[in-house]
């Protein structure tokens, strides 16, 4: 799914703002830089596309602790902030959404539309949904084609996914939902079994429960150890392996080195630079932006989806930022990128096309409390 056009009304200081994100032959495109300074609704953007874009497709898009009430989000004087979004879909994303659906016993009608338009209201006149209420054209029924992936997700935990002759994990290849990444790039979360989280903090346990981890370093650490168990399934892809290749081609010379036994008997991974190695928590804060941002796209199965992304740029080196920027649409299949951006440099290193200027939709006289 890719967004084409959004509208945003009496959304915190917008009035009125529309937003095309197709390129010159009215496809949408895979890459957009807002840009603009500090203080020009550049967050404010992202997180009413979010609160827009996350009744419809069930994942929790809008960035965490973001103050979702009417005093934070309606613009003042207003009785109600409105989102309009039109998203587009690929028959192969409504096909497979189709079959899932079937597969959870959707016997209703399933609407095949290419392109649907959204429109998200809040707060909700009738008080029954705490985040808004959205309505569908052309059909009220065509929130069903949002939910392929969150019913991927479903079918997946209880080993219910129809069959597919190369795996399982190809359903998240065809299905797409929407991501954010915030300027603290939160959100990073997985489960583990309990053995192999035993083996990365050195403990014993027979609870038999899984784990939860926010820990870059564990997830990393998880993915690292399964890697080095022969699977059953002859055709899994090394996720451990994605993110070393994916993070030596952002931060060369530096690169994952693998996996080594600390002082005090715990497993780590080891960096290096080429010259020194270091741990996890020897990385500057801009390597761990990019490490968390790579973990996420690779571990959740980030494809045919919407990313969110504020200021793409935050604690890099230039070079790395455009090297970042470049391999974004090349570790998930066909995702959208929609990020925010004052780096001058990114802004002279795109395709201009790929740029919504802030400063260009007003007068220099003119404010963004009056857009």
């Amino acid at each position: 799914m890719k967004l084409t056009k959004v509208v945003i009304e009496n959304f915190r200081q917008i009035r009125e703002l529309p937003l095309d994100f197709t390129d010159s032959l009215g496809k949408p495109r895979n890459l957009i830089l807002i840009a603009g300074a500090n203080g020009s609704g550049k967050t404010s953007i992202l997180d009413a596309i979010g609160l827009a874009l996350a009744p419809s497709v069930k994942f929790n898009v809008p960035r965490p602790n973001l103050n979702i009430t009417p005093k934070s989000l309606v613009r003042s004087g207003n009785l109600f902030a409105r989102v309009t979004y039109t998203v587009r879909f690929s028959q192969d994303e409504l096909d497979a959404t189709t079959e899932l659906l079937r597969a959870s016993d959707d016997r209703g009608e399933i609407p095949q539309e290419q392109e649907v338009t959204a429109s998200w209201r809040y707060p909700d006149p009738g008080h029954q949904h705490r985040a808004g209420i959205v309505t569908y054209k052309p059909y009220p029924s065509c929130w069903k084609q949002f939910e392929g992936r969150v019913r991927a997700a479903r079918l997946l935990s209880t080993n219910s996914l129809p069959y597919l002759p190369n795996k399982q994990s190809s359903w998240f290849e065809r299905v797409g939902a929407a991501f954010t990444f915030d300027q603290q790039r939160q959100g990073l979360s997985k489960t583990i079994r309990p053995e192999i989280a035993n083996v990365i903090r050195n403990e014993s346990g027979d609870s038999g429960e899984l784990v939860t981890t926010s820990d870059p370093r564990e997830i990393l650490l998880t993915e690292a150890i399964r890697d080095s168990v022969k699977s059953n399934k002859g055709d899994r892809r090394s996720k451990y392996k994605q993110i070393a290749e994916a993070y030596a081609r952002v931060c060369s010379p530096k690169r994952i080195k693998g996996i080594l036994l600390n002082d005090y008997d715990k497993p780590d991974i080891i960096f290096t630079d080429g010259e020194y190695e270091y741990s996890y928590e020897g990385l500057s804060s801009g390597e761990q932006m990019i490490l968390l941002f790579i973990i996420k796209l690779v571990t959740d199965s980030v494809h045919k989806s919407i990313l969110l992304i504020d200021e793409i740029e935050l604690h890099q080196h230039p070079t790395w930022q455009l090297q970042l920027l470049n391999l974004l649409p090349k570790i998930g299949i066909d995702n959208q990128i929609i990020a925010t951006t004052h780096s001058q440099y990114l802004r002279d290193s795109v395709n201009p096309d790929s740029i919504i200027d802030l400063n260009s939709l007003v007068d220099e006289s003119t404010s963004m409390k009056q857009l």
